[in-house]
Order: C-alpha cells, then sequence, then structure tokens
C-alpha cells in the first residue's frame, strides 16, 4: 500500500509541529500539496513526518475502501501502559456508518485490539474492554489531560458513550 495521493494526515485533522510551525484544525502543514504529497517530501522531518504511521497503510485487515482519502478517516493504532486502541479521526467529513461499522466488527472480532475511540460532532464514543473504557473514563474526568480537553462551561454535563465488550475472552 502507499499514499498515492493522500495527504490526510497533512491536512491539519491530526496535530502537529512541522519545523516550529503548527499543524492542527484549520491550518495544513505548510509543506502539503492537498490530494498530490509533501512538497518537499526528500527534507521532510523525522518527526513527526517519517516516523507516523497511518494505520490502514500497514494494517491490511483494514479495507481498501477505508484509505483515508476515501473514506474521510485517519485511523491510528495508539498505545497505553496497558491498552492498545484504533482511533478513528473524521477528516473532512463527519465519521460514515460504515467506517464505523468496520471498527466495531474489527474491535468484536478481537484481532489483537478489540479497543476503539471515534468522536462525532465533538463527542467521544469508546467501545472496549473494562480496562480501556475505565482508563478513557479517567481521562474524561481529568481537567488537565490535553487529551481530551473540555469543551463544556462548568456545570454542564458532557454527553458521552462508553460500550463495554465482555470480557471473557
Amino acid at each position: 500500500r502507499s499514499c498515492d495521493g493522500c495527504t490526510k494526515c497533512c491536512e491539519g485533522y491530526l496535530s502537529a509541529e512541522i519545523n516550529e510551525k503548527k499543524v492542527d484544525k484549520n491550518n495544513p502543514c505548510y509543506l502539503v500539496n492537498i490530494g498530490k504529497g509533501c512538497n518537499d517530501y526528500e527534507n521532510r522531518p523525522e518527526l513527526p513526518c517519517k516516523v507516523f504511521q497511518c494505520e490502514w497503510l500497514v494494517n491490511e485487515l483494514i479495507p481498501e475502501n477505508l484509505k483515508p482519502s476515501k473514506s474521510n478517516t485517519i485511523i491510528l493504532k495508539r498505545y497505553t501502559d496497558q491498552n492498545t486502541y484504533l482511533e478513528l479521526i473524521e477528516a473532512g467529513e463527519k465519521l460514515n456508518s460504515e467506517v464505523l461499522t468496520w471498527a466495531i466488527q474489527y474491535a468484536l472480532e478481537d484481532n489483537d485490539n478489540s479497543n476503539i475511540l471515534w468522536n462525532i460532532d465533538d463527542k467521544k464514543h469508546w467501545l472496549g474492554n473494562d480496562n480501556f473504557c475505565n482508563y478513557i473514563e479517567n481521562l474524561e474526568k481529568s481537567q488537565e489531560n490535553e487529551f481530551f480537553p473540555s469543551p463544556y462551561e462548568e456545570g454542564q454535563s458532557p454527553d458521552r458513550k462508553s460500550t463495554r465488550l465482555n470480557s471473557s475472552h
């Protein structure tokens, strides 16, 4: 597999710093030629560019139609001390049912990764084993955590969804 014109990781859906310039929401990498590739591919920085791994590129179990440029979703494999999970990141459109259905089936089949995290309309949702759900719920409670900054005013109740898988596999 190859990127072959997919530039979703450079378009500002992921946060990074490239040569001291921020890349984040509504701020794509200054080197990207959207839909084509990097304008300075040979000299791109080691971090994050050369070491970044889109899960679609490296995981043959992810279908061809879920390539980020086709599905408008970036799939990342994330690691914590005790958990591995897939994170689905909207990249240009709302997460569609085809992507989410595939991810849920993938998690239910286990594939060494029974945990997923996704975001729809600025609301985090997750599905996984008890350990993973507890980990994410604890992150949610932490006001200092940059991973889940609170979009809510004090006193408001966030609308979050946690689904636990049967952990008896």
